[in-house]
Parts: C-alpha cells; structure tokens; sequence
C-alpha cells in the first residue's frame, strides 16, 4: 500500500512539472504595450520648479541616501559645512532661520484643506535632474528591475506629488500609462504607492483591465499608526532634529534657539497640512484585522474601545489636527470616510479589497519595533507597540489581513525594514519579486 501510494505521488509530480514546463514553453506573454511601473512612497518622489530646478532635494540629485547609513554624522557635517554643498545648506538654513515666506518648507506647504500651492513646483521625471527622486531614493529598486527585465519590457518610475490627495495622484498615474500607450503594466509600489495604486484600481474597471499584475511591496494598505503618530505625537519625530543638534554643536550653534519656532511655526503645518498623511491614517479594516488574529485593540479612547466605523470618524474629526484655525474641518479629512470606504465592495456576502480584483503579491517585512495601536486619556496619547510590522507598516495592513501561511502570494521577511522591502532590490525579497513578475510576463 505504502509503494502504491508514493507511486502515484510520483506520478502527479511528474505531470505537474511537465505541465509547468510545457507552460513555460509555449506560452509567451505579449509584452510590447506592457510596461512595469515603479511607484515610489510617501516623500520619495522628487520635485522640481517650472524651470526643472530640483526643489524637494536642494543638493540637486547629487547625494545617495545610502550614503548616510555608512556614517550619518560625517555625512551631516559635509553637507552643511563641506566645500560642495555648504552653499545650498547655508542658503536653505538662512531662509528657515529668517523665517523668510518663499523658503522651502514654505514653498511645500499646502493650504488648510490640503491643497498644494499654484507656485509651478511639480513632480519630477525621468528626464529631470530628479530620475530617481530624492536623493536617489528608488534608484536601487529601479535599477535592479530595469536590469533584470529591460531586454523583456519596458521599465519606468512614475513619479507623483506626494502632497497632494492619493486620488489626484492616482489620476496622474492613469494619465501617465494611457499617454505612454500601455495596454498592460505591472505595478511595483512601494508604501504610500500602494495607496496611489489602490486609488488607481477603485476608480474603473477599465483601470484593473490594464493591471497584469500589482506588486504591493510594504504597502500601507489598510493605514499605519505611524500617520496617527505623526499628528497625535509629533515630538517622536520632530525629537530626531533635537537629537541630531545634540550631536553636532556647530550646527547648533548656528541654529541657536530659533528651532522651537521652526518646528511649530513651519514643520508641523507642513506635515499636518497634507492631504496623503491623513488619509494614512488607520482605516476600520486595520482595527478588526488587528483584534481578530492578534487580539488587541488599535484604539482606546477614555476608556472605551473603538469597534465601529462611525466611532473612529468621530474620533478622528474630533482632533485638534484634523480642524483649520478657523474651527472648520479639513476638507481631506471631512472626506476621509468615503475615501478608506472606496477601497472595498461586497461579493457574495464578502467584503473585499480593491486589490484582490487583480493578480496582486503582498510583499511585507516583519519582526521590526512598529506602532500598532494607540489608547487616548484626555488630551493625552499613548502609543503601543509590537513586532508585528516593519518598522512603519504593521504585518496586517501591508497583507490586507491575509495569512501569508494560506495565501501563495503573501510573502513576508522576518526581521526586514520598511526600506528594505521596496527601497532595496537584494537578497531573498529581490529573488520572490523577480519571479512573482516572471510569472506574469
């Protein structure tokens, strides 16, 4: 009985390899309208004036952001006191510190409603001097893609204002596929790009018809608490300023007493002024994901746990962040309920995400420090944390919830950063991206 059977499991084994073979062998994809589409996350495009002058990246695509992981310090120190770019920096600094209205932070902000300025900076392309987007922030996921599959399929960044309302940006990135006559693309996207992605797909069928597939790579897909972070306690992030003029006196000397003001005056509003932070913030989906396969809550407010939808809105409209000085409600945020509700339908008494209508892997990194919930007392915010995450994006939102041990294509790296899994094409991540594609071509 026992030879019996693992004949026969021999027998299956065999047929299926050469079904699989004989797959490979005659099915060859039509890959001259196709195109893969690198879509960067939140900050890492690049912007540019109505000159071409990089303007979100002041040293001009001339720096490598990895450079600052070998020695940060150093790295600080040579740009604003190093002979190359200590003109830019001095510049930069004097229109912070002179709280001059046409600096930079000033230039990016966008109004209270989350609308950017008519002031001709845009996004920038692959023939800016910005091809890769902020310090070259995509040039190794690019890079790794384009020598991989160039000689089979076009490969390209597509580049957004990362300010602005995911669905506008969404709209850029139909505009850029039906102008470069593509009738098919697959999307690699990294973070906040797998919003934009995600916006892309709700708005038409037509859309999804061009998806061959979609490579959501540590996509915040149902939210991250980092958003809720940013605005409820800024001073985690803001600290990192503080912590770095600890480190360097010079600068701080140079800076004085003024960074208090800058912070509050200039940072805040433009962080809490963008349209794309609020609607990262956690939708309901996140919270019942969270509660039903890891048991905790993501929000307590005084006490109580929020377990509907109507209750986070109100909780979210209710804050001091989420209004304009004038009392009034942000319009992005009085229209953050149809936006995180534009993400699901319904399907024979099932409830599903955008992105299950089109061949989709979920690429996310975990094991990594990541806020996961907050409990609110007052005016007070406390934040909790788990390894279930990358750093920025929990395990749950980057997978829409699913179990990578029951779905072929939830891929998850233990102990991989949010950078890692969409910044950097290497190691085993580079190996299970290059063939989920391989499979699609």
């Amino acid at each position: 009985m026992v030879l019996k059977i693992c004949k026969i499991v021999a027998i299956v084994l065999l047929v299926s390899v050469l079904a699989l073979t004989t797959v490979n062998l005659f099915y060859v994809g039509d890959n001259t309208n196709c195109a893969i589409v690198v879509v960067h996350g939140m900050a890492g495009g690049g912007l540019v004036d109505k000159d071409g002058n990089p303007i979100w990246d002041p040293f001009g695509g001339e720096l490598y952001y990895k450079n600052f992981f070998t020695d940060p310090i150093a790295m600080i120190v040579d740009i604003v006191f190093g002979q190359q770019y200590a003109k830019n920096t001095k510049q930069l600094l004097d229109d912070i510190l002179a709280n001059d209205p046409n600096n930079l932070i000033y230039q990016l902000t966008s109004d209270q409603d989350g609308n950017i300025k008519d002031n001709g900076i845009v996004a920038a392309t692959a023939d800016s001097r910005l091809p890769y987007g902020p310090l070259q922030a995509y040039k190794d996921i690019y890079q790794g893609l384009y020598n991989e599959f160039n000689d089979d399929i076009e490969v390209v960044l597509f580049q957004y204002d990362f300010r602005q309302d995911n669905y506008t940006s969404a709209q850029n990135l139909e505009n850029f596929i039906n102008q470069n006559g593509w009738d098919e693309v697959i999307i690699c996207a990294h973070s906040m790009g797998s919003v934009v992605t995600s916006c892309y797909l709700a708005k038409s069928q037509e859309n999804r018809d061009k998806v061959r597939g979609f490579m959501s790579m540590a996509g915040a897909l149902l939210g991250s608490t980092n958003a809720l972070a940013v605005y409820e306690q800024p001073e985690i992030y803001i600290g990192g300023v503080y912590d770095m003029l600890d480190q360097l006196p010079a600068l701080k000397k140079v800076i004085g007493n003024k960074i208090d003001n800058i912070v509050q005056e200039q940072i805040l509003p433009f962080i809490n002024n963008m349209a794309s932070v609020g609607q990262l913030l956690p939708s309901m989906e996140y919270a019942h994901f969270l509660k039903e396969y890891y048991g905790q809550a993501f929000l307590t407010v005084n006490g109580k746990e929020i377990t509907t939808n109507e209750e986070l809105m109100i909780f979210y409209l209710s804050r001091p962040w989420a209004r304009k000085t004038n009392g009034t409600t942000k319009a992005f945020m009085m229209d953050l309920p149809n936006f995180m509700n534009s993400f699901f339908g319904h399907e024979n008494g099932e409830r599903y995400h955008v992105t299950q209508l089109v061949n989709t892997f979920y690429f996310a990194g975990n094991g990594l420090h990541t806020a996961t919930g907050a409990t609110v007392s007052g005016d007070k915010t406390k934040l909790y944390y788990t390894s279930l995450g990358d750093g920025t994006v929990p395990l749950y939102s980057a997978t829409i919830g699913l179990n990578p041990k029951d779905n072929y294509n939830v891929k998850v790296y233990e102990g991989k950063s949010h950078l890692d899994i969409g910044m950097l094409y290497d190691g085993q991540f580079a190996q299970d991206l290059t063939a989920a594609i391989r499979f699609l071509l």
